[in-house]
């Protein structure tokens, strides 16, 4: 007789899709603009396009000039924030010289993206309640169906991205998807300057280091419910 097996219910959570990037340039050498967070300004380009429609706003905290560029190039309008705290304020950004105009958006409508690193300067990562409090007002930045792109240091976030995961959801952020950016340092220099990416040597030669952005999502406009 075949046995039957009683169907149990899964509890496992659903994988979030990775996005692989291998970083071939750190330096920006093979492009005028640098590299952001290891991350060709090419692939930045498709990194804004997947997560944004035209005429979005693009919130960089850190104002990267690879970020204004390709937002401008993609026909979104570059924004980024001043002062701190509950003293933060929206700028919008010029274009670069070689770069169109970007359209006419009214901000009050939302950002499609912020970009966040951390840790911040005004902002001690280990304070899970500050990272929160820090999310929140980033989420409300987001039109309905935004991304927040969140990357952790290699080095120096404590509980890392695990404590940055519950902090979003304690806020109302979606895990939506991990990128993962590999860099290979120029082994001409023991710790490539400015570069943010833990680089450290092994027998005398670098040791790839790793970033894992995460983008986290809000509720499209036709999943929010009136209450």
């Amino acid at each position: 007789m075949p046995h039957t097996r009683s169907a149990r219910p899964s509890t496992r959570q659903p994988r979030v899709p990775l996005g692989v990037f291998i970083a071939t340039d750190t330096t920006g050498t093979g492009s005028h603009r640098p590299a952001w967070h290891g991350m060709a300004p090419a692939d930045v380009a498709v990194l804004i396009r997947t997560y944004t429609d035209h005429g979005d706003l693009v919130v960089d905290l850190d104002a990267h000039p690879t970020i204004t560029a390709a937002a401008c190039y993609l026909h979104r309008v570059p924004a980024t924030l001043t002062g701190t705290g509950d003293d933060e304020q929206l700028r919008l950004l010029p274009a670069p010289s070689d770069q169109p105009e970007p359209p006419t958006c009214d901000p009050d409508v939302g950002a499609g993206l912020v970009l966040a690193a951390l840790p911040r300067p005004s902002l001690d990562a280990a304070d899970r309640n500050g990272v929160a409090a820090a999310l929140w007002r980033w989420r409300m930045l987001l039109r309905p169906g935004g991304h927040l792109i969140v990357v952790p240091a290699a080095t120096g976030v404590p509980g890392g991205r695990a404590a940055i995961i519950a902090a979003a959801a304690e806020v109302g952020l979606r895990w939506q998807q991990h990128l993962l950016i590999t860099v290979n340092p120029p082994e001409h220099e023991p710790e490539p300057s400015g570069s943010g990416i833990g680089a450290r040597l092994l027998d005398g030669r670098h040791v790839p280091a790793h970033l894992t952005p995460l983008v986290f999502a809000t509720a499209a406009r036709s999943e929010v419910r009136d209450v």
